[in-house]
């Protein structure tokens, strides 16, 4: 049989929400700091330097899309099971 706690659903797409935004605080300072780092270099260390920022912030912001669709996905299990649990009561009589 298949047990669903809709709160321990509910519960898990709030603290990845809550990681996320963490996530998204941290790059952000991140990224600030990178541009301030990018200033004194030169040539291709400052172009080198320029791809691999660049290529940690579209990592970054992919993984944020993931962690945000996941948390959407798991509040959207929790509301189906919500509204599956309460037809079944509902079909049952129970109050």
């Amino acid at each position: 049989s298949l047990e669903v706690s809709v709160a321990d659903l509910t519960a898990s797409a709030v603290a990845i929400t809550g990681i996320g935004e963490e996530l998204a605080c941290a790059l952000s300072g991140v990224e600030g700091r990178c541009e301030s780092a990018c200033v004194g270099w030169q040539g291709l260390s400052a172009a080198s330097l320029s791809v691999v920022v660049q290529q940690w912030g579209a990592s970054g912001a992919s993984m944020l899309l993931r962690l945000a669709s996941h948390a959407q996905d798991l509040h959207g299990c929790a509301a189906s099971f919500w509204d599956s649990e309460q037809s079944g009561a509902s079909a049952l009589g129970a109050p």
